[in-house]
């Protein structure tokens, strides 16, 4: 008992500072405990008290932790893109809702909790650009954010947006994406894009 009322206030303190997200390994500085049995039995119990909840291994959560940090947690190459950056730049009116795309180097990972969805899309190395670090969240820029919608889309990925229909064109640089597409190598790619842009632009 008197180890999880010292680790609740722990958690506590800590929780601001780390948008409520802690790797096993914060936990374990955070509570300086050496031995490993120890410290995943006060784990457990901070969550079944509902202090932390088990994301994925190794990574807990939280109440109202913040989903963007805990994605550059688990992937710190990562960056978010899609949904949330067209929503957040008034390129779409819709908001994302539980569910958070970035995109990674390698295999796509998807990660889901009881209330959030987390998408982490796979790409070859020379696609990673075209983003900024923002309070430490790596984010695309819209026009990045733009091509990897109409990426993924061709490659099948569902968003919950029509990318036909629901995106405003008159928020985009067309500059920006056509120095971007310079690094795509998918000639089918970069002609459909150019298509796109053409019409809507």
């Amino acid at each position: 008992m008197k180890n999880i009322i010292k680790d609740s206030q722990l958690i506590e303190n800590y929780k601001q500072t780390l948008g409520g997200v802690f790797s096993f390994s914060e936990l374990a500085t955070l509570f300086a405990d050496p031995h490993k049995t120890s410290l995943y039995r006060r784990i457990s119990e901070l969550e079944d008290e509902g202090v932390l909840q088990r994301f994925i291994k190794g990574f807990y959560v939280a109440p109202n932790f913040d989903i963007e940090i805990l994605n550059q947690k688990i992937c710190p190459q990562s960056y978010i893109s899609f949904t949330t950056v067209l929503s957040e730049n008034s390129i779409i009116g819709m908001k994302p809702g539980n569910q958070i795309d970035a995109v990674k180097l390698g295999k796509t990972r998807i990660h889901k909790s009881s209330q959030w969805t987390l998408r982490q899309f796979g790409v070859a190395e020379h696609l990673i650009f075209g983003f900024e670090s923002l309070n430490g969240v790596n984010k695309a820029a819209p026009e990045k954010a733009l091509l990897d919608t109409f990426y993924f889309h061709q490659h099948g990925v569902a968003f919950p947006f029509d990318v036909n229909s629901e995106i405003n064109w008159k928020r985009i640089d067309a500059e920006i994406v056509q120095i971007y597409l310079q690094e795509y190598k998918n000639p089918k790619f970069v002609a459909f894009m150019n298509r796109l842009m053409s019409v809507n632009l």
